[in-house]
């Protein structure tokens, strides 16, 4: 079943509220939600779930579990992100499953989504030699805007079918079943990938030369550590069982920007910049957080005026290409109203579907369907004759699949 949204979180009441089916779908037959849109396609599907289902919804499994009121200051109309979760933080108090998001006053949030009860809060103080004033404008508010992001496999490896097994839900973390113990700590072996180097926690164990193994597997009682960006633009490491800095932040974006969520993969943390927020470009931006702290640095792609549509930003293809959407307006990328795909190692565009007049305003979302890579985008308006006459460019971009499977 595809799902828009695993959980809604109402900014103006600053409410959290869960759902039983959704939240322990999650390690029951698919990967845990870690990053915006589910996975690095953005394609919001639990694969081989066996808890949300027609049956679940009709029996009334599917329901509200409980809400929580978070003490946060709105900006504009930006108040809580979605979540990422997590669903087997080991601790010495057992096992808790969590969901961590951002505040827009510059706070994490993490929540036991078991118990309804607040795990711990972290505030990002302001490290940027400038800026940090609130912002008046609906288009740039500022503050903490980005949803967090966890490791994230490039392409999730094909589930096994089945799972708890249970007809019923219960109200509790997704550990195994009654006396089969608990569920593997370690990851699914996604296509491609290498986790971080580092033996700390959060780290993982370290990874062969090169890419294709997906994040590494976490070892037992370590865990992912969450990556944020605040509105200082430092990307910032945190700990999941109590929201402290595994390391130094460092700059990633110009300040009091305005980005899209986060995406990990392979060791590189991605986002995109709009509105031209903070005077910064509307970019693609990335920083390999494989390297010392002290070697990080940020490398971009300009769209030149275009935004990057969708709050997500950017998707994946399953052969590492990014895809994003552009609005009306681009100057210095391939050309306005299009998809473009980008080399995720350069950041340079290696191909583009152009639309007249679309003016894409959500992010790709990539569905495999018999070995090829399929891109959908909405848009806001269409130019009819261009769909009866196909531009160069429109043939050259439908080939993008077709290419990506040879």
């Amino acid at each position: 079943m595809r799902i828009q949204r695993l959980q809604r979180l109402i900014g103006a009441g600053m409410l959290v509220s869960a759902s039983v089916a959704l939240l322990h779908a999650q390690g029951r037959g698919g990967p845990e939600w870690t990053t915006s849109g589910f996975d690095a396609q953005r394609s919001g599907l639990l694969r081989a779930d066996a808890r949300l289902t027609k049956d679940a919804v009709q029996k009334g499994e599917f329901a509200l579990l409980w809400s929580m009121k978070i003490e946060n200051t709105s900006r504009q109309l930006n108040s809580l992100t979605p979540p990422v979760l997590l669903d087997r933080l080991i601790g010495y108090r057992g096992f808790k499953s969590l969901a961590f998001f951002g505040g827009s006053d510059d706070r994490v949030f993490a929540v036991d989504t078991d118990l309804a009860r607040p795990v711990w809060t972290t505030i990002l103080n302001y490290s940027a030699p400038t800026g940090g004033r609130p912002s008046s404008s609906m288009e740039c508010p500022g503050g903490l805007i980005a949803m967090p992001s966890r490791r994230t496999a490039l392409a999730i490896a094909a589930p096994a079918v089945g799972g708890g097994g249970r007809g019923g839900v219960r109200n509790g973390s997704a550990v195994g079943e009654p006396g089969r113990g608990a569920a593997v700590l370690s990851q699914p072996s996604p296509q491609r990938g290498a986790g971080p180097p580092g033996g700390r926690e959060g780290r993982g164990a370290p990874a062969a030369p090169g890419r294709g193994r997906g994040p590494a597997p976490i070892g037992f009682g370590r865990v992912d550590p969450l990556f944020v960006v605040g509105s200082d633009g430092f990307i910032h490491s945190l700990y999941v069982s109590n929201g402290a800095e595994t390391e130094p932040p460092v700059p990633f974006l110009p300040p009091d920007t305005k980005p899209s969520a986060l995406i990990w993969v392979d060791g590189i943390v991605y986002t995109t910049t709009s509105g031209e927020c903070g005077a910064a470009p509307n970019a693609l931006w990335a920083m390999d957080l494989n390297v010392p702290v002290e070697e990080r640095k940020s490398v971009s792609w300009k769209t030149g005026s275009a935004n990057i549509a969708g709050a997500s930003g950017l998707a994946f293809g399953t052969d590492g290409t990014i895809y994003v959407a552009l609005g009306t307006g681009a100057t210095a990328a391939p050309a306005p109203d299009s998809i473009v795909a980008l080399n995720r190692d350069t950041l340079t565009p290696t191909d583009w579907f152009t639309a007249s007049g679309a003016d894409f305003n959500a992010t790709p979302t990539i569905i495999r369907h018999k070995n090829r890579d399929l891109i959908a985008a909405t848009l806001r308006r269409a130019d009819r004759s261009a769909r009866r006459s196909p531009s160069p460019q429109r043939r050259l971009a439908a080939a993008i699949t077709r290419r990506r499977s040879q």
